[in-house]
């Protein structure tokens, strides 16, 4: 056998073996960022969309603050939902802000100038006016960014070593616990699933008890780490993290 057979059987076997890979999809070592968000305290999937949307507002609030155009489209959507209006202020300038928002609040002001009829008629256009979360744009990015991170964690999940990883992080939230649950992982997944939240609810309210035992009792010194902070991640899982918490 020459050089060039030898070559090219490598080369098919490199492609077989490629294709194999692709179609078991990516194994738990190659995904370090889902590795990562796991090491984290908190909800993994929350802290993935806090994470997106903190770096959406620090790009955008420049760009609404020098860019014509992108003011005009901002406009044009009329804003940002509530929740998301005051977490790109929380980001941006009041220099920056006073850029940004002119076209906006002059183009409000043309559409609430051209009303007329009786007050009932007027209720109407000016609650079309109110950003919701479908017209959102940074609502329909955490969306998509979300179904994203779902996905990935249900495969990632599919894998042994993916479930054990998962047993010594803080677990997801319940949202998005029914978020997984509704993706349609195999049933051994989902058991594993709400047997680990099962576990960690039954350990957090351990924690919180022997806290209130402790601080009632003048022994404060004795509270250690995980009963300390038992109750904020008690709120977390119940409700998510608080930077996504918006009306349903």
């Amino acid at each position: 056998m020459d050089s060039s057979e030898t070559a090219d059987q490598a080369a098919v076997v490199r492609e077989a073996r490629a294709q194999t890979e692709a179609e078991a999809g990516p194994k738990v070592d190659q995904q370090p960022d889902l590795l990562s968000d796991l090491q984290k305290s908190g909800c993994p999937v929350c802290n993935h969309l806090v994470k997106t949307a903190f770096e959406f507002f620090c790009k955008w609030q420049c760009r609404l603050s020098a860019d014509e155009p992108t003011q005009r489209a901002f406009a044009d959507q009329l804003g940002f939902c509530a929740l998301h209006t005051w977490q790109l202020a929380a980001v941006a300038s009041p220099l920056g802000l006073s850029l940004g928002y002119p076209k906006l609040l002059e183009r409000l002001s043309a559409v609430l100038s051209s009303l007329s009829g009786e007050p009932s008629e007027m209720a109407g256009p000016v609650t079309a006016l109110v950003p919701s979360r479908e017209s959102c744009q940074v609502c329909g990015l955490l969306r998509s960014e979300e179904q994203e991170r779902i996905a990935r964690f249900s495969q990632f999940l599919a894998e042994p070593a993916g479930r054990d990883a998962y047993t010594r992080c803080q677990g997801v939230c319940l949202r998005h616990l029914a978020s997984l649950l509704a993706a349609s992982p195999p049933t051994d997944v989902a058991r594993f699933l709400l047997s680990e939240a099962a576990r960690q609810f039954d350990q957090l309210a351990e924690n919180m008890r022997n806290y209130a035992l402790k601080r009632n009792a003048g022994r404060r010194v004795l509270v250690i780490g995980d009963e300390d902070e038992a109750h904020l991640r008690a709120l977390v899982r119940l409700a998510g993290h608080k930077a996504l918490c918006a009306p349903r």
